[in-house]
This record gives C-alpha cells, structure tokens and sequence, in this order.
C-alpha cells in the first residue's frame, strides 16, 4: 500500500528469558557443556487496516 500509515509493536520484557545449555563434540574432543542466557523480544510492523485483534483469527484481513 502506497502511502499507507504503518503501525507498529515491540514487545520486550525484563521476565521474558530463558536459558540453554549445550556442548559441541569435535574429533578427539568435546567442549565442556555450558549455556547462554536469552532473553525475548519481538516486533510487528503493517500497513495500518492490514492489522486484526490476535483474538479475531476468523476476521483474516483481505
């Protein structure tokens, strides 16, 4: 859409973490298992009359 107003939304939480471990064998060797820390943010952006409630999944925009 041309010239169409855009909307967006950024959703980003200090309590949206988590973390995971692993390890990676090489040949002769495997590193030590350790994990990294996460955390989860997320962005959406359209075309403003492109955007419906998440609750309306049956009122899909055309």
């Amino acid at each position: 859409m041309a010239g169409a107003q855009r909307y967006s939304v950024v959703v980003s939480k200090e309590h949206l973490k988590f973390a995971a471990a692993h390890f990676i064998p090489f040949p002769g060797f495997r590193e030590p298992l350790h994990g990294h820390d996460y955390q989860v943010s997320v962005a959406v952006e359209a075309d403003l009359g492109r955007i419906a409630p998440a609750h309306s999944s049956d009122k899909r925009p055309s």
